[in-house]
């Protein structure tokens, strides 16, 4: 087990079978006179869906940014057995380079080889056939499948997804959904994924770990099979605690809902 240098980093395997693929503990991170998170404890186990959930502000980005060593300025330990892959809400892809070039940005090889990877990777998000495309011509949907590819073409150990899809519309953001969720049970990684929607992480999570004023305020066991209605009265009973911890009422999450 090794602390995190960077997120393709891959750490040295141990003799046995890690007992933990992310663990963090007592992290703490401050910006100036805020401290965003207070002495975080969460560890996620080889091939376990974690959701972080929790309102704005409260340090869950934070939090995945310091597990993917995209920000070193915290204090405690975290540790990450294997390669991370990382997904934004933003594919960020690059205009000017084809689609199958970005799936393979970064990564060394011949150019040949890289090709055959990329395409590969967009296979599995069935996007095969856009390899040669410009990002420019996507969806918002078919831009975040390349980042999804660009992500898994590094064989991840350990993905960490920070609200991928926040800008979606709402069929497009249930096809990603399941997307992610088959692919994660065919390879097998650890998930460590970030949302505000509640829903989503009951639909997707092992367990759910709201946060609170950079703190974990609790930790949920989803424990139901998959795949999970939203119509099932445990997915309620849990959307219902999971909104009260986090102080918002049905009649609030309705009307933002709605509103939104």
């Amino acid at each position: 087990m090794s602390t995190l240098a960077n997120d393709t980093t891959t750490v040295a395997a141990t003799t046995a079978a890690p007992a933990a693929a992310v663990t963090a503990r007592g992290v703490e991170r401050r910006f100036g006179d805020r401290t965003v998170l207070r002495g975080i404890d969460l560890t996620v186990a080889p091939g376990e869906f974690v959701v972080i959930v929790g309102q704005s502000g409260c340090g869950k980005s934070t939090l995945l940014r310091a597990i993917g060593a995209l920000d070193s300025g915290y204090e405690g330990t975290i540790d990450v057995d294997g390669r991370v892959a990382f997904g934004f809400q933003d594919a960020r892809l690059l205009p000017w380079a084809h689609v199958w070039e970005n799936v393979v940005f970064g990564v060394s090889g011949k150019k040949a080889q890289l090709r055959e990877r990329a395409i590969k990777a967009l296979a599995d998000v069935g996007l095969e056939n856009h390899a040669d495309a410009w990002p420019g011509t996507l969806s918002g949907g078919e831009a975040q499948r390349v980042a999804l590819a660009r992500a898994l073409t590094r064989d991840p150990s350990v993905l960490l997804l920070d609200e991928p899809f926040g800008a979606l519309d709402a069929l497009t953001r249930l096809r990603m959904q399941a997307l992610v969720s088959g692919l994660w049970r065919e390879r097998g990684f650890s998930v460590l994924l970030v949302t505000h929607d509640v829903e989503e992480a009951i639909l997707l999570a092992d367990r759910i770990a709201v946060l609170d004023r950079g703190v974990v305020a609790d930790l949920f066991e989803v424990g139901m099979p998959r795949p999970r209605s939203r119509r099932d009265e445990r997915f309620e009973q849990l959307r219902v605690r999971i909104l009260e911890d986090l102080g918002v009422s049905d009649v609030d999450a309705s009307l933002s809902a709605h509103d939104g």
